[in-house]
């Protein structure tokens, strides 16, 4: 970075230096300028800023009306960095803080603890930090934690012995968002958090790889202090039907919207409490992803009545086969269906064919079919239904389209409102292609992500030129616990 722009005729609200090199000099720049008086959001992300312009930047009166600050993988030096955020004046009205990959540890979290200037503070995220116990002591000590309400301490090191300081700290009450994801909490660290009385106002508790295991979730299900619940996160926890059926009668689950229990080996008799369960009146998405689903268990599956309520279903590398794809897409509970993610289940032409002429196809916005086998007659038999009107996002990827399947997608006039399309590792060739840049019925897709390596390097600058969007799949399952926009 050898200058810092600057806006001539108008007050910044937030401003994103990240991945930038910032020096002293840039930051007495920055301090000086009269557009930053009105800044409420700033993202040092990935930024390698020494700690004197750190201070200098932090401590200029433009900053004091700052809200939310980033300095996710910033190189903070572990204590003396957490000195310079807590000396400084103009942060006290600091609520928003991230402070994810930097290295801390207890030093940094003791220093972290005694900054006055964040009391006002209501969501932290320290996640991938080796914190560990005393870091987790350290910081629970501090008197300036009472208006928390979201905190996010995933992949810290934290133990069971941690679960049980979370959960008897006054100063948490507020809490309604905590995050623990990668930590090795085991059973005994579930129970001590879900059955205190301090922290009753959760909202969105992730525990996804925490080792819970069947008498972990066993515990979370005879919880009486989780009446607030709407986000729950159980993936990866060795869930097995003992835990699955506990869990599927549990109160707990009333309010939940999303759900996920991916990457669970929860057996037959799981999946038979899961479609049985009188709990989700509420449920909007379901993840139940890396589940080993056979067939059958889609099969029983769609004919849960619950599912009537589900907007988002994801069901990626499973094995429900073109059998259990025809099973969900003849399901009469999917009304309100608008994403479908079948990434890796090998449903194949017949399994597209059956979606395309599924009861709840014309509600369908995103469609997630990568690695499934799906070739030309597949992927006609969707785009040139009448019910793919409201598709914006449609992933293809790693499948069997060729130029045909190509041409049918560039002439498809139900595809009016499709913003994406994801056809990498297809074998489509320069026919292909050629029609796609030519469609004149795919005025709506910003991004197109195929295969380039076959064509020639004119094509593929046509290609860049008519489709320049960035390719993402749409809003996520489970939305970042925090969300760190100004």
């Amino acid at each position: 970075m050898h200058s810092v722009p600057m806006v001539d005729s108008c007050l910044l609200v937030h401003l994103d230096l990240g991945g930038h090199a910032l020096t002293l000099d840039h930051a007495r720049i920055l301090a000086q300028s009269p557009h930053l008086t009105g800044l409420r959001g700033l993202s040092l992300r990935e930024t390698f800023i020494e700690l004197p312009a750190l201070k200098a930047l932090l401590e200029a009166p433009p900053w004091s009306r700052l809200t939310s600050l980033d300095l996710a993988s910033a190189q903070l030096q572990d204590s003396a960095g957490m000195e310079v955020l807590g000396s400084s004046p103009c942060l006290s009205g600091l609520t928003h803080l991230c402070l994810d990959e930097c290295f801390l540890t207890l030093d940094g979290m003791a220093a972290l603890a005694d900054a006055e200037h964040l009391a006002n503070l209501t969501m932290l995220s320290l996640s991938v930090n080796p914190i560990g116990a005393p870091g987790l002591q350290a910081l629970l000590g501090s008197p300036h934690l009472a208006r928390l309400t979201h905190l996010n301490l995933e992949q810290t090191m934290l133990n069971p012995e941690c679960c049980e300081m979370l959960a008897v700290t006054p100063s948490l009450t507020g809490l309604t968002h905590l995050g623990l994801w990668g930590n090795s909490i085991g059973a005994k660290g579930a129970h001590a958090l879900v059955h205190t009385t301090h922290l009753k106002s959760l909202q969105h508790l992730c525990l996804h790889s925490c080792g819970l295991g069947d008498q972990g979730v066993s515990a979370i299900a005879s919880s009486s202090s989780l009446n607030h619940l709407t986000h729950l996160d159980l993936g990866d926890n060795g869930i097995g039907t003992a835990g699955m059926q506990a869990l599927m009668e549990s109160p707990c689950l009333d309010g939940v919207t999303h759900l996920n229990l991916s990457s669970n080996p929860q057996g037959r008799g799981g999946v038979e409490a899961l479609a049985a369960s009188k709990r989700f009146g509420s449920l909007r998405c379901l993840v139940l992803e890396d589940n080993d689903l056979q067939p059958e268990d889609a099969a029983v599956l769609a004919q849960s009545p619950w599912l009537s309520s589900l907007v988002w279903l994801h069901l990626g590398s499973n094995d429900v086969g073109t059998e259990g794809c025809q099973a969900l897409a003849a399901s009469p509970h999917l009304k309100r269906l608008q994403g479908l993610g079948l990434k890796g289940n090998l449903v194949g032409d017949n399994g597209a064919k059956a979606l395309a002429a599924s009861p709840f196809a014309d509600q369908l916005t995103h469609l997630l079919l990568q690695n499934n086998r799906v070739g030309d007659e597949g992927v006609k038999a969707l785009v040139e239904s009448s019910s793919a009107t409201s598709l914006e996002v449609l992933s293809l990827e790693n499948n069997r389209i060729g130029d045909a399947g190509a041409a049918a997608i560039a002439g498809a006039s139900s595809l009016a409102n499709l913003r994406a399309l994801f056809l990498f590792n297809n074998p489509i060739g320069g026919h292909g292609a050629e029609a796609l840049v030519g469609s004149n019925g795919s005025e709506s897709l910003e991004c197109l992500l195929i295969y380039e390596r076959s064509l020639s390097l004119e094509l593929r600058r046509r290609l860049h030129q008519r489709f320049p969007g960035k390719c993402e799949l749409g809003p996520q399952p489970f939305p970042a616990l925090i969300a760190w926009s100004a």
